[in-house]
């Protein structure tokens, strides 16, 4: 594997880079811990409870708008295209006047 290279900010902080993220799988929320070994550190991905939903039953990342649709789709139908059309007519005035 290359090296992957990332410098600290002031306060020491840094990411994870994405690429690590996606093959270790680590997600949202996860709870990490650091251990030092020498002169490198290793991260791990810390199981919290044995109750807790599988790591195959969560989402790689969040579903965007996840949160609007499923409440759009709790609403009758007529709300929901009454709500569809009120979205879209902000979105519209909203890129004219990002363009202005």
């Amino acid at each position: 594997m290359e090296k992957i290279y990332r410098i600290l900010g002031k306060r020491g902080r840094t990411t994870i880079p994405y690429e690590l993220r996606v093959q270790m799988g680590f997600r949202m929320n996860d709870v990490v811990s650091f251990e030092r070994r020498g002169n490198s550190v290793i991260v791990t991905r810390e199981k919290v409870c044995d109750n807790c939903a599988d790591r195959n039953d969560r989402p790689d990342t969040p579903q965007r708008g996840g949160v609007l649709s499923a409440f759009l789709n709790s609403l009758p139908r007529e709300v929901q295209r009454e709500a569809l059309g009120i979205l879209t007519a902000n979105i519209t005035a909203q890129n004219v006047s990002d363009k202005n």
